[in-house]
């Protein structure tokens, strides 16, 4: 079933060996993850925006970000009616990166949200899983919820932060002084 499916995804995500990557751009994952997704939305009837603004860098593990968001994004496909809208997002804000997605979905209870965020639930959303990730990858989760509203997730994550450097100064003969 499809949801046997998601959560062996979500299983593997946590047994894979983590690795960091050289430094990427939130918009393009974002971008990529979000036409992976389109056809899928457009087949259940579902409208799937994307969103972003600025050009934020990310070095944490790539690959760990991405399954995070694909679940995301998945769980909010699979959760919203026919004629409903996903909305996935990724902004710039005070050095993080902050990737929002959000639906028109059946909500979960609110209780509920704060038990699988703490781990306390492994079925589902998986967002115990996916709250675990975010922290490995040294970001942070925010899950907000009303049962037949919607849901919204926000994903925090530091950008890559530029280093200056005696070294990287430009040459100049003011420089030399």
């Amino acid at each position: 079933s499809a949801i046997y499916k998601t959560d062996r995804f979500l299983i593997d995500a946590c047994v894979d060996e983590k690795r960091h990557d050289k430094p990427f751009s939130a918009v393009r994952l974002l971008t990529d993850i979000a036409a992976s997704f389109q056809p899928y939305a457009e087949r259940l009837g579902i409208t799937l925006i994307s969103d972003t603004q600025g050009e934020p860098l990310l070095s944490c593990d790539h690959e760990s970000l991405e399954r995070v968001l694909c679940n995301l994004i998945s769980n909010a496909i699979q959760n919203t009616p026919a004629g409903g809208t996903v909305h996935v997002a990724v902004v710039s804000e005070n050095e993080r990166a902050v990737f929002l997605v959000s639906d028109t979905g059946c909500g979960i209870d609110p209780n509920r949200v704060r038990d699988f965020l703490a781990g306390e639930q492994a079925a589902g959303l998986g967002l115990s899983i996916i709250s675990r990730l975010t922290k490995e990858i040294g970001g942070t989760l925010d899950c907000r919820s009303e049962t037949g509203v919607g849901t919204s997730v926000a994903v925090r994550v530091p950008q890559e932060s530029v280093s200056f450097s005696a070294q990287s100064a430009p040459k100049n003969a003011a420089a030399s002084i």
